[in-house]
């Protein structure tokens, strides 16, 4: 029988998360016992959140990384780990805040013996937050073709019904074959254009999902109006989640249509994009008088698709 036990305490890292300004802690103890694994968790002085959820990570030294979902409010959890974690050299843990999988370090705390560093925690989240991004596209994706297969099946079934239904001895006598082509091809433009329009519907619907929050978000937050200015037909607001950090959100229109829904976080002019965003950002300068100047990293979805699309800053 083998046992061994480790914990660690985490503490605030970021504000504007705490009940009545006492700063955020809480306890994480992971006990293993003949390969078992029990996490414990217990915070304190965490408020609850309108938007967005909480997860706590927990990371060891051979790139194992476990999470769970605390929801919008803070709570006590005692739970086996799907899987091992090695606590024999000590482990990290990291409390964050997620809103449209973008996360936010809220609170951290290691063992000495861990040699994670905090960034080695904020690439490591940043990275599966943008795969659980994927996922869900991917989801929606595969449900969309599935409601199209099932359309054409549908109109596919109506055209065979009505072939058996017009077919009789007669009829192959006396039934005019030019005109019976003529209707068939019709029939099959029709499932044709349903297939089309379908599509089209069905992948609008991304934008229509995000479209109550997105309006929300332009309603309670101020405009960035030099990006509204650099984008035409584009709205912006400004989102802080501390008292001074923030990032942007807006809608860019083409032929009054909704074209890209863009997140952006502040920064100053660089050739190349945070590590944990290259290939899915595109710098954009906060103003058209000053191109590499201050600006921001900003990444786009097709508001059609909802597919990541990268923009050459040339």
């Amino acid at each position: 029988m083998s046992f061994c036990e480790k914990t660690l305490i985490i503490k605030q890292t970021s504000e504007d998360f705490s009940i009545n300004e006492k700063r955020v802690s809480g306890i994480c103890r992971i006990e293993n016992e003949d390969g078992v694994s029990t996490f414990f968790l217990s915070l304190i002085n965490l408020k609850s959140v309108d938007n967005g959820n909480y997860f706590i990570y927990i990371f060891d030294n051979d790139n194992n990384v476990i999470f769970y979902d605390l929801k919008n409010r803070p709570i006590s959890i005692s739970c086996a780990m799907e899987k091992e974690i090695n606590i024999k050299s000590g482990f990290a843990c990291g409390l964050f805040y997620e809103y449209d999988y973008i996360p936010l370090l809220v609170a951290f705390g290691k063992n000495e013996n861990c040699n994670l560093t905090i960034q080695d925690c904020k690439k490591i989240v940043a990275e599966k937050c943008l795969e659980k991004k994927n996922k869900q596209i991917q989801e929606r994706k595969v449900l969309l073709k599935k409601n199209e297969e099932e359309t054409i099946q549908k109109e596919e079934k109506i055209i065979e019904e009505e072939k058996q239904n017009n077919y009789n001895d007669e009829a192959v006598a006396t039934e005019d074959f030019y005109l019976l082509e003529k209707e068939l091809n019709e029939k099959l433009k029709t499932i044709s254009e349903a297939e089309n329009k379908t599509f089209s519907e069905n992948n609008v619907e991304f934008y229509d999902k995000e479209k109550g929050e997105l309006e929300e978000l332009f309603s309670k937050f101020p405009h960035e109006e030099n990006l509204e200015k650099t984008f035409p037909f584009s709205t912006w607001v400004k989102i802080n989640y501390s008292s001074d950090k923030y990032y942007v959100v807006g809608v860019v229109k083409e032929n009054d249509k909704e074209k890209y829904i863009c997140y952006g976080v502040p920064s100053n002019y660089s050739e190349n994009p945070p590590i944990e965003l290259k290939g899915y950002c595109s710098f954009v300068p906060a103003s058209l008088f000053d191109l590499k100047g201050k600006g921001y990293w900003m990444m786009f979805q097709d508001a059609v698709t909802g597919d990541c699309v990268h923009l050459d800053n040339n």
